[in-house]
């Protein structure tokens, strides 16, 4: 997602160093043979530089760095493909990053779409030696609440109840403190997400009719994209799975298998569904063995 400059500026960067260039060697040599080849070495010289330092300066913005993520985020939530969603965060992070909420929100949507992809393990790795490594910074209440979102999704992809649980405590800390600091959208959103997570913690626990309460109220509201809807109605495929509604169940794991693309939960649907999965998955071993 590097910004590249246009060959126009780089030919009027170009004519503009050759110019200057001449005007010197000219003064110093007069008009001559060496002073011609000093003038297009020196000019290409300078060209060189400026393009280098226009990149560097386009690398270093963090409104581009932002519109690259927003653009990155908005292709994966239409398009449902994880694993070009993973290499293009992965080259957008390779560039320096000076804010570090912005750098832990840019990891934390990484590791989701690692376990959109199937890979919670390694979402959770990759948030958890972050935090490390930034241990002594103390993030603003969202990008925290965003964290532990993360890190309880993952643990809920593992089965790891008890590691998740922990982490909802914490969101619930981040909401509280977003309440006491009169951040009226952070608490609701944040508490959009715990409606999220309660719902999922009434699945895993077995109280089937709640969780479908909440995501049937999700499934009822217009979506924004596909990647939420199909995120949601792969929620309702398994409730209605324990809940004996076979026709339900495949209704709904159809609609995953048409709109979800790559996601982790398309290819578990086609499993129940005894669809074949596409050639990248087939490729891509980690779809078999990846947590459920």
């Amino acid at each position: 997602m590097d910004v590249v400059t246009p060959r126009s500026l780089v030919i009027w960067l170009y004519l503009l160093s050759f110019i200057l260039c001449s005007a010197v060697a000219t003064l110093i040599f007069g008009v001559t043979v060496p002073s011609l080849l000093v003038t297009v070495i020196a000019a290409a010289c300078l060209t060189t530089a400026a393009f280098y330092l226009i990149r560097c300066v386009e690398k270093l913005r963090p409104r581009d760095m932002l519109a690259a993520h927003t653009e990155i985020q908005a292709t994966f939530d239409e398009d449902c493909d994880p694993i070009r969603y993973i290499k293009e965060m992965t080259a957008l992070l390779d560039r320096p990053i000076k804010n570090k909420d912005h750098h832990m929100g840019f990891v934390t949507n990484l590791a989701l779409g690692y376990i959109h992809n199937g890979e919670a393990n390694q979402g959770i790795r990759l948030v958890e030696d972050l935090l490390k490594y930034h241990d002594k910074y103390q993030y603003d209440v969202l990008t925290s609440a965003s964290v532990n979102l993360v890190l309880c999704l993952g643990h809920l992809s593992i089965g790891d109840l008890d590691s998740a649980k922990k982490h909802y405590q914490k969101m619930r800390l981040d909401c509280d403190r977003a309440k006491a600091d009169k951040l009226e959208d952070a608490a609701i959103s944040i508490e959009a997400f715990l409606r999220t997570l309660d719902a999922r913690f009434s699945f895993e626990e077995g109280r089937y009719e709640e969780a479908l309460q909440y995501f049937e109220s999700l499934f009822d509201e217009p979506s924004a994209d596909k990647l939420g809807t199909a995120l949601v109605r792969f929620r309702l495929a398994l409730i209605y799975e324990k809940l004996g509604n076979a026709e339900k169940e495949k209704e709904h794991l159809e609609y995953v298998v048409e709109n979800g693309n790559l996601l982790h939960v398309a290819c578990l649907a086609r499993e129940k569904l005894g669809i074949a999965q596409p050639p990248e998955i087939v490729q891509d071993s980690r779809v078999h063995n990846c947590e459920k």
